[in-house]
């Protein structure tokens, strides 16, 4: 005998009283009994799996949590957020998602989650995964061609519309263009001469427009 004997939680429920009698024995004779009787009490619910997304986040994303809860009991619980920007709790941003208004590129993002059950038992904190935002590529709008129409002794500009980027607005607006013949490219530029066409020929601009960090 090790001092040891263990009852399943799978064998209690809330609520249930539990006794023990021990009775001493040496071989020859019994020993004088002891025992003593536990109130299964109410268990905190428990978080089993919680997680943020997207992972990586940019500008632009709403991020959601999802959680796992399950209650020992069976009892009904209630589930609350709280989002960190950095490291700084987000003061009133405790739902499931938090939208990008609230985070940057280069900020590091994520969230604890709390359960508590219907008669008031709160089970541990539970952090979420780490998440970094993200640089955004730009874009554009259109891509215009000027002039609309011509024949081979005319040069056609390429001109990009409407440069957007959704980080924070430290950068200046920046092209890659080539174009392309019948489908196939051509020359890269924003401007092509009738070197490059023929009578016939079809014509098209590819803009791709960067940032600092690239396409």
């Amino acid at each position: 005998y090790d001092g040891l004997y263990e009852i399943p939680a799978s064998y209690t429920e809330e609520g249930d009283e539990w006794s023990v009698e021990v009775v001493p024995f040496d071989g020859l004779d019994a020993g004088q009994p002891q025992s003593v009787t536990v109130l299964v009490g109410n268990a905190a619910p428990i978080v089993n799996n919680f997680s943020i997304g997207p992972d990586p986040p940019r500008e632009g994303d709403t991020l959601s949590a999802s959680a796992t809860v399950t209650d020992p009991d069976g009892d009904w619980v209630t589930v609350s957020y709280q989002w960190f920007v950095d490291g700084e709790a987000l003061s009133g941003e405790v739902s499931t998602a938090l939208s990008s208004e609230h985070f940057d590129k280069g900020q590091e993002v994520w969230a604890e989650v709390a359960a508590t059950d219907s008669q008031g038992a709160q089970g541990e904190l539970v952090q979420s995964n780490r998440v970094v935002v993200e640089n955004t590529p730009p874009s554009v709008d259109a891509v215009e061609l000027s002039p609309a129409s011509g024949g081979e002794e005319s040069t056609f500009v390429c001109l990009p519309l409407g440069w957007l980027d959704p980080d924070p607005a430290d950068q200046q607006p920046s092209y890659t263009l080539s174009w392309w013949v019948n489908g196939g490219q051509a020359v890269a530029g924003d401007t092509i001469s009738g070197t490059h066409f023929d009578k016939h020929d079809e014509l098209h601009c590819r803009v791709t427009p960067s940032d600092s960090e690239g396409p």
